[in-house]
């Protein structure tokens, strides 16, 4: 008989079972049987993480539930030998769990540092750590724990602090541990054996081993970052605000979170985990998905083959283009009559809500080139403009001198809109203690806001169709 697939070869060992079975029983019937042939260190994990993931994108359509953490049964089951209708609120709750995400390259640092030590040490040093506190006058600095350490803890919590520090390499600061241990507690990467000693899984040892495997692919898919990586492939050039509403919606659907300050917490370490990772990048305030970001929501696909590809060609030629209007922008905008870029920016300004905008005329504007007026709260303040269309740096004088004259139009902030950059002393100076702020916008965050606002470009989309595949199980057909 040829080898099967690990998902086909779970389901062929739990319908000679008739019952549910724990995925590592699972994987050594499977394995002694010859139902799968596999090289990997870790076919427990991946035969876990291939049935974890079929249940969160298929859902009702797939042949699997859980029915306890790591026990797996065939959903045709429902109903006889015992077994209760699978508890949808509690798979549910399995979905987006983890807060503050860590950077996957801090996890896997810190997962053989705890590997072999007792889980009541790492549970004392994290609640030591936590009682730490600054005061107002004496701001705490968790920067370097070489120094922090030695300052504020002792003994064995300092002992172990000192060794995440130091034996990651200085990449895993022990006071922010909490979102790589949840990480790795939830998805079974660390266990604590009889006498309470922590051991790295087989799956801790896949995602150590292999940051393209089953493991990891099991986590995005689980934790939603294939779904916000969909969107930005999908969607982008995308600011973050523009992606709340798909993932705040998809969360609802899949999680218990609800708050959109929470919902938006989730979203920013996710995107940082994704940019960290080369899955997508970062101009401005603008993600996009990258060639290799593009390739692994392949790898993970849940479609047929041909059909992954076709996708995966359209945004690839999408995101090519959107490179391409990019560089003409900024092309046009190098070459644009001065006057006509100030009356660019009024129209970005309208189209952001700033109301009586006026361009001010060509001489005697004191460097201010736009006045508008925007409402902050319940306070409506006059705002001043300067906009420079030229490569170079905008320096420190250039802002110092628009900072002094907001008292002319009444102004309490100004905004410096470049088709360049800024050196690094405007930037330290833009918002100073006790100055008014000064924003400042560079040739990529402009080219950001002409894109969001649909200034001087057209957004074009193209519906994609695809398969619900529950609405045909609901109407008979089982799929088989």
């Amino acid at each position: 008989m040829s080898p099967l697939s690990f998902k086909d070869a779970g389901r062929e060992v739990l319908l000679e079972a008739g019952e549910p079975l724990h995925y590592r029983e699972m994987a050594r019937r499977a394995l002694s049987r010859g139902l799968v042939m596999t090289d990997g260190k870790t076919p427990e994990a991946t035969l876990n993480a291939q049935l974890s993931v079929d249940i969160s994108r298929q859902g009702d359509s797939s042949k699997f539930i859980r029915t306890a953490p790591g026990v797996f049964g065939l959903r045709e089951w429902i109903g006889s030998n015992g077994l209760a209708s699978y508890d949808a609120d509690s798979e549910r709750r399995m979905r987006i769990r983890v807060a503050h995400y860590p950077t996957y390259s801090e996890t896997v640092a810190l997962l053989p540092i705890l590997d072999g030590r007792p889980v009541a040490e790492l549970m004392t040093m994290r609640s030591e750590v936590a009682q730490q506190r600054g005061t107002p006058q004496e701001q705490a600095n968790w920067s370097d724990p070489d120094s922090w350490i030695d300052e504020r803890l002792e003994g064995r919590s300092a002992d172990l602090a000192r060794r995440i520090w130091t034996e990651s390499q200085r990449v895993v600061n022990p006071r922010y541990v909490d979102s790589d241990w949840s990480l790795a507690s939830k998805y079974e990467l660390l266990e604590s054996d009889a006498s309470g000693v922590l051991q790295l899984t087989a799956k801790g040892r896949s995602f150590i081993e292999d940051q393209a495997g089953p493991t990891v692919q099991e986590i995005d898919v689980h934790e939603g970052l294939d779904r916000i990586l969909r969107f930005v492939a999908e969607l982008g050039p995308i600011g973050q605000a523009k992606l709340f509403p798909p993932f705040a919606e998809f969360s609802r659907e899949v999680s218990t979170l609800n708050a959109d300050a929470t919902i938006k917490s989730f979203l920013y370490t996710r995107l940082r985990n994704l940019v960290r990772r080369g899955l997508i990048e970062r101009a401005g305030r603008s993600y996009s998905a990258t060639a290799a970001g593009l390739d692994w929501l392949a790898s993970i696909g849940d479609g047929d083959a041909t059909e992954e590809k076709q996708e995966q060609d359209l945004l690839q030629l999408a995101r090519a283009r959107s490179r391409e209007v990019r560089d003409e922008i900024a092309d046009r905008l190098s070459v644009m009559d001065p006057f006509g870029f100030e009356h660019l920016v009024k129209a970005i300004l309208e189209a952001m809500d700033y109301e009586d905008v006026e361009v001010t005329s060509k001489s005697g504007d004191g460097g201010v080139d736009v006045l508008a007026r925007i409402q902050l709260g319940i306070t409506e303040v006059v705002e001043v403009v300067q906009v420079k269309r030229h490569a170079k740096n905008i320096q420190r004088k250039d802002l110092d001198a628009l900072r002094g004259s907001l008292h002319r139009f009444s102004a309490v902030r100004g905004t410096i809109i470049t088709t360049g950059g800024f050196a690094r002393g405007t930037k330290e100076a833009a918002f100073e203690p006790g100055a008014a702020p000064i924003t400042l916008i560079d040739g990529q965050r402009l080219i950001d806001l002409m894109l969001d606002h649909e200034i001087g470009v057209t957004k074009r989309r193209i519906e994609l169709l695809e398969i619900e595949p529950s609405a045909f199980t609901l109407l008979g057909d089982d799929d088989d």
